[in-house]
């Protein structure tokens, strides 16, 4: 996507299982003029070099039994921030609704996507089968988000993006935490997810449950 420069849309999923298909992908970065992002397990090339590294998570989708309910996990983690998250609602949204995520995923201090392409994003993907998606309110105010997709017993976590102003909260391990009763409630064995090593986002999952399988190099194709 060379109008959407950077790794949202140009990463190159599915090279570990696939990786003959490096050179169809390295020539569709070049054909298109874009930098493109390419997680890994080996070198793609001799002289490549990793720009960064993905940590993959999983845990079995009965730990949900033992998760805390959204309300506890907010509260307790509002307490230890001498703040107040009371109020906080955790809703799944309907294939209608797509404009409440467009708006989080759009707003002020959010990674920036032009807010034409996450309004089309948002619409496509909350038609799409198997893929759900879960928004925090605080009042009228969207202040959380994060999706779901499920391939075949295995629920997927991702997008997840709590305003500025609602961090540290409690509010994204509360998303997490629907999340997994939600895969549990539609037949997952398993969920799993990625973050940067060392990040708050992976600090929320394992607080959750998850445990890191592995870190995943990252390399970057300049044409």
């Amino acid at each position: 996507a060379p109008e959407l420069p950077g790794p949202v849309f140009n990463r190159a999923g599915g090279l570990r299982l696939l990786p003959n298909m490096l050179d169809r992908v390295l020539e569709h970065f070049r054909r298109h003029g874009v930098s493109g992002w390419l997680p890994m397990h080996q070198r793609p090339w001799e002289s490549a070099r990793p720009v960064s590294q993905l940590a993959i998570l999983a845990a079995p989708v009965e730990l949900v039994e033992s998760v805390e309910s959204v309300e506890s996990v907010v509260t307790r983690d509002a307490a230890a921030e001498g703040s107040r998250s009371a109020g906080v609602e955790i809703r799944r949204l309907r294939p209608d609704e797509w404009r409440e995520w467009a708006g989080v995923l759009s707003a002020d201090g959010v990674e920036a996507i032009p807010a034409d392409v996450t309004r089309s994003l948002a619409k496509d993907l909350l038609a799409t089968r198997n893929v759900h998606v879960l928004i925090a309110r605080a009042g009228d105010q969207v202040i959380g988000t994060g999706t779901l997709h499920v391939h075949g017993k295995v629920g997927l976590l991702r997008a997840g993006v709590v305003l500025p102003d609602w961090r540290g909260r409690g509010v994204q391990r509360a998303l997490i935490a629907a999340r997994m009763s939600w895969a549990a409630e539609l037949g997952c064995d398993h969920v799993t997810s990625q973050a940067a090593p060392e990040s708050v986002s992976e600090r929320n999952l394992t607080l959750a449950g998850l445990e890191r399988l592995l870190l995943r190099d990252v390399y970057r194709f300049d044409p």
